[in-house]
């Protein structure tokens, strides 16, 4: 049975109740599938380490013995409740092992056990997904990325479950903070709420304290440094994080950005005709960066930021052909303007 997209969040909440014998999750979203796949397992399952209620079975007992998963699901546990089933991983073994469940007809009716199957990028020649999707007493949950509407929604729910007052702007530094992976979402959300308290008010400033990586700080004075032309000092923080591992291509495209957020403010200024206040509103800045990009938007002329955002550009080009050291390269590019 098919689960559509719409439907699979307020499905997943009340699968215990919904009378089906398993769920099978796949799709290319490795992450998403392992955060429902916890999740459907603790709905049925609240103790993941109760021995009698939750058995593991890996690819290579499904290869050994091809009726352990009906034997599993047949069975009663010795202490009495809902047994559930894992099967993680597994793709041709698994579906030769549920055809042979299916092939009772009343396999439904006869076992209240629940299969819970994590697979890969089936596509829809498997049998295994051809199996759960047209068995009315099984669900096939297909895991997509997110879009940012989904993911936002999901910080605010959470936030809202944990009674935590916020606005919209908090929900959006978390999104661009975390991106899409809502175990790491969830991760940081708890060291998030550890430090509320009973606070219980989270807003963007507390965000940016508890969560600024020493890269992040790192990155933030390198471009400080640039756009002021310190550059001598912006040379020692881009040595200092490539110590820390950061690549050189990733602090170009840091340092493109923001020069293209300032010629684009700058372009709406002296082209479109918007006021300065309005020009630095549209690019959508986290407000502690404000003060920062406004005395940069004053001070650095459109040619400064057509010159440097071509050479730049050149740059990462020179750092993908491979013939030099991208650490070296940069390291050039940022010594040209000591001379």
């Amino acid at each position: 049975m098919k689960i559509s997209n719409y439907q699979i969040e307020p499905y997943i909440q009340k699968i215990a109740g919904e009378k089906i014998a398993g769920c099978l999750l796949f799709g290319p979203e490795a992450a998403l599938i392992n955060y429902r796949f916890n999740l459907i397992a603790k709905k049925i399952s609240p103790d993941l380490s109760d021995p009698f209620l939750v058995a593991n079975i890996s690819k290579e007992k499904l290869v050994e013995d091809k009726a352990i998963l009906a034997d599993e699901f047949f069975s009663y546990s010795m202490l009495g409740g809902r047994k559930l089933i894992l099967i993680r991983d597994s793709d041709i073994q698994a579906g030769i092992a549920l055809k042979m469940v299916f092939s009772d007809q009343d396999f439904a009716k006869k076992s209240d056990n629940f299969i819970l199957i994590q697979a890969g990028d089936l596509d829809k020649s498997s049998t295994l997904r051809k199996l759960c999707e047209e068995n009315p007493h099984f669900a096939a949950i297909a895991c997509y990325e997110d879009d940012e509407r989904v993911i936002k929604k999901f910080i605010a729910d959470e936030l809202l479950r944990h009674n935590v007052k916020f606005n919209l702007d908090v929900t959006l530094t978390l999104y661009e903070k975390f991106g899409k992976n809502r175990q790491i979402i969830l991760s940081e959300l708890e060291k998030i709420l550890a430090f509320l308290g009973e606070e219980k008010n989270l807003t963007v400033d507390l965000i940016q304290k508890l969560t600024a990586s020493e890269a992040e700080i790192s990155t933030d004075e390198f471009i400080s440094n640039f756009v002021t032309q310190k550059f001598d000092l912006a040379l020692l923080s881009s040595e200092r994080l490539f110590r820390e591992g950061f690549e050189a291509v990733t602090l170009v495209r840091f340092l493109s950005n923001y020069l293209q957020k300032l010629y684009q403010a700058r372009v709406e200024i002296e082209i479109g005709g918007s006021s300065f206040d309005d020009a630095i509103k549209n690019q959508r800045l986290f407000f502690k960066a404000e003060a920062g990009f406004r005395l940069a938007l004053k001070n650095l002329t459109k040619d400064f930021l057509i010159k440097n955002l071509s050479a730049l550009q050149d740059l990462e080009v020179k750092i993908k052909s491979g013939s030099m050291s991208p650490r070296l390269l940069f390291t050039r590019f940022m010594q040209e303007f000591l001379l």
